[in-house]
Parts: structure tokens; C-alpha cells; sequence
């Protein structure tokens, strides 16, 4: 409860063929004892992650993954689990044993890991072994630039026994994420960019409306509405916290309008009724829209709600069901009001005159382009990576299926775009002309 979210921190995977010593290097990363070694190929079967501190790199996430050289049917199912840890990785590290020539697994490894953009460093390991020269002139070619599309961070000649070159690689680390290297490219996680960087000063003051209903986890807010509150007061800024139903009673009480409301997105109809029009307006979701994505990414999504909107009004729009793909990151207790499962399709159905027929993931990657899908809504994302939300956005885009936040859609949902947006400046320049 009290340590930085899996989702804000940085994600450090390592991959490599069975036995290459991924298990000790992660032990030897940490410090500590996380992942069981042995001689045994295939000891690790399943990514194994750890949350920690890594010196002057802060809050990270270290993953140990199977050996992607396995085999047999259940090894290729570990492989492919392997590389799914892509989607929300922010540096590879591929672990090589220097000791042995250049393996067939790690060829074809590293033609994925080099296709996906994933920043990469390289740990030479079992370094107090006498190097292999095949081995050597192979790295030599990846320090070169062969085989690797992704960028290089460098390479480290490791021993876990020793300790040696283990420190090289947490600076290898620390180095690329002071430099933007892991900025480079649209996929990587943007560590810069707050929740409200460029909207607040210090001195002011917000208002966050946060409804406690049969949904809300007990004795605690949701994830979103804390990392709001904790970013709002590192940032200087005095808050106050309400229930929807005491928010007019709230501002009555303040001897200034606050710069900014911010609401959980279900209550959006009724914060605005309560505010003045001129009051800038937005929501947690819609927030988190642009922290871990890019909102020009949610125009076609916006520009579809448009197309079926004016379609029911001209009573062109037909009988077909509107097919609805939702993606939602976290599990949680659905309740008879869910968001996703219930308020947006009644919403969306109440909009268009059309009936809607949702299909619920967790993944987008288990969506290909047959899939027939009108729109996809996903949620803000605050569970996962701001890498592993823009890679399922891509993987949407790629499909052909515009898509939209929570946030947005429960802003056009209930009239208030572009109201909802305005206050999130030139990020939301390009929803404005929909």
C-alpha cells in the first residue's frame, strides 16, 4: 500500500536461453534471493518479477523469464510467455553465457527482442569462465550494430560469483533513463510526464469529487485518486476531497474558485450540474489518458462516437448491433453498475438507438484484424505501463479499431466534450477540431 505502483515504475526484463545465469544476475541486481537458481534447465518456468529500489534508478520492476530455447509444446507455450513480457518491458537485458558459442535460440531471440524497439543492454555472463571466441567476435558484431534494430545501451561482461560487472549494468541502466534514451521512440515509457505536469501551479488549489459507492475498495480510494492527491501535493497544491454530494457545500466554503475540478468519470453529470460553467472541469481517467498514452491517439475513437451519433440522429443508423471491444487492465469485483460491463454499453446504446454487444479482454493481443470490432474503450491504465497501454493502442490501431478511454467516452457520453478536455491544454489540440 505504501510503495510506488508497479504501473510507475520501470521495467527491466531479462531474456535469454536456459542456463545462461538469468536467475543469478536478477539475484545478483536485487541483492537478495528472488528467483531460485539451479543447473537444472528450466528451473524458471514463469516470469518471476520483483519491485525494488536500484540505487540512483529508484522504483523498478525486475523479471526473470524462461529460457527462450525451451521445449516441446508446454516450452514453446513458456517461450511465447517470455516474449509477451515486451509489451510492458522498458529495457531488455539480454542474458548470454560467455563461455559458449553463439546458440540457434539465441539468433532467432534476438531478431524478436531486436524487432520490438525495447531498448536493449547485453550481460555477457559467467564472466570468471575463459570466453568462448566465437562468442566474443559475435558480441563484438552486436556492439557494431548487427542483428539489432533496437537501441543498444551497451554491454556488460558479468560474473555473479565475483560480483563482477554487475554495478556497470545498474549504471547502464541509470545512464539510459537520465539520458531519454528510453524516450526515443513512441513505445517507450515517459517517465517525465505528471499527471497534472503543465496544468497546476504551486499555490493552487483543486477540488477532487471522489464517489464512494458499492464499487470503491473498502477503507481505501482507488489507485487513480491517490496518485492524483500524492502528485497534486508534491506539486505544492492544497486539495479538497468530496463526495459528489458535498461538493456544492465544498465550494461555498472556499474563498476562491479552485483552479481545477477533478471528478471520478461516472459522476461527470453531476459535478457539472453543480459547477459553474466556466469552472475548468475534467476527470481522473482523462488524466491518466494523457499520462500513459497520447490523446491524438483517441481521435478516430471520438470521430466514430461522432459518425454513430449523427447516424441515430438522421435515423440512418440501422439495426445492426454496435460491436464494442473493452479492455480492461485490472481484475476487480464487478457490481451491478460496473463501468465497464454495464454504464457504458447502457450509455452507448441510449446514444445511438442501437443495441451493443460487448466482448470483454484483458489483452488486446488476443484481438486480430478480422475481428469486426465498431470501437474499442479501454480503461485509464493505471495499473499497467504507460509502454504496455500505448502498445495495446498500436496493436488496436493496427487492427483498424478506433479507440477511446473511459474517460473520454463517459465525457461524450453525457455532453461534456469538449468541456472535459479543455483543461489538458495542447495535448488535447487535436480532439477539438472532431
Amino acid at each position: 500500500m505504501n510503495s510506488t505502483p508497479s504501473s510507475e515504475r520501470l521495467h527491466i526484463t531479462l531474456f535469454g536461453i536456459r542456463n545462461a545465469g538469468k536467475s543469478s544476475l536478477i539475484n545478483a541486481l536485487a541483492e537478495r534471493n528472488i528467483a531460485i537458481v539451479s543447473d537444472r534447465p528450466g528451473t524458471t518456468t514463469d516470469p518471476v518479477s520483483k519491485a525494488m529500489e536500484l540505487g540512483e534508478l529508484g522504483p523498478v520492476v525486475l523479471t526473470d523469464t524462461a529460457g527462450l530455447d525451451d521445449e516441446g509444446e508446454l516450452g514453446m507455450l513458456r517461450v511465447r510467455k517470455s516474449l509477451e513480457r515486451l509489451a510492458w518491458t522498458d529495457i531488455g537485458l539480454f542474458v548470454t553465457p560467455l563461455h559458449e558459442p553463439p546458440h540457434a535460440a539465441e539468433y532467432e531471440a534476438l531478431e524478436k527482442l531486436g524487432a520490438s524497439s525495447v531498448p536493449l543492454a547485453i550481460a555477457a555472463t559467467h564472466a570468471d569462465l575463459p570466453a568462448h571466441p566465437r562468442k566474443e567476435a559475435w558480441i563484438a558484431e552486436l556492439e557494431a550494430g548487427r542483428y539489432l534494430l533496437s537501441p543498444l545501451l551497451g554491454v556488460a561482461r558479468v560474473s555473479t560469483k565475483s560480483g563482477t560487472g554487475v554495478s556497470e549494468l545498474r549504471s547502464m541502466f541509470a545512464r539510459a533513463a537520465s539520458s531519454g534514451k528510453l524516450n526515443e521512440n513512441r513505445l517507450s515509457c515517459s517517465r517525465e510526464t505528471g499527471l497534472l505536469e503543465g496544468l497546476v501551479e504551486q499555490g493552487d488549489h483543486l477540488v477532487l469529487v471522489t464517489p464512494i459507492d458499492a464499487a470503491a475498495p473498502k477503507g481505501r480510494l482507488i489507485l487513480p485518486q491517490v496518485q492524483v492527491l500524492r502528485e497534486a501535493l508534491d506539486r505544492g497544491c492544497s486539495c479538497t476531497v468530496v463526495q459528489p454530494s458535498e461538493l456544492a457545500r465544498a465550494l461555498s466554503a472556499l474563498l476562491r474558485s479552485p483552479r481545477l475540478v477533478i471528478t471520478d468519470s461516472q459522476a461527470f453529470r453531476e459535478v457539472a450540474a453543480i459547477l459553474p460553467p466556466e469552472q475548468a472541469l475534467t476527470s481522473f481517467s482523462l488524466l491518466f489518458a494523457r499520462h500513459k498514452g497520447e490523446l491524438s491517439l483517441f481521435r478516430a475513437g471520438l470521430e466514430r462516437l461522432a459518425n454513430l451519433q449523427r447516424d441515430a440522429v438522421r435515423q440512418t443508423a440501422g439495426t445492426k448491433p454496435i460491436r464494442l471491444l473493452g479492455i480492461e487492465a485490472c481484475t476487480h469485483s464487478r457490481t451491478h453498475e460496473d463501468i465497464a460491463t454495464v454504464k457504458i454499453p447502457r450509455l452507448l446504446a441510449e446514444r445511438t438507438g442501437r443495441q451493443v454487444a460487448l466482448t470483454m479482454l484483458r489483452e488486446v493481443r488476443d484481438v486480430s484484424i478480422e475481428d469486426d470490432f465498431d470501437l474499442a474503450v479501454v480503461c485509464g491504465g493505471c495499473m499497467i505501463t504507460r509502454r504496455r497501454m500505448q502498445t495495446q493502442l498500436a496493436r488496436l490501431d493496427e487492427a483498424g479499431i478506433p479507440a477511446v478511454n473511459f474517460g473520454l467516452f463517459l465525457a461524450w457520453a453525457h455532453g461534456l466534450f469538449p468541456r472535459a478536455v479543455l483543461p489538458l491544454g495542447e495535448s488535447a489540440q487535436t480532439l477539438l477540431t472532431i
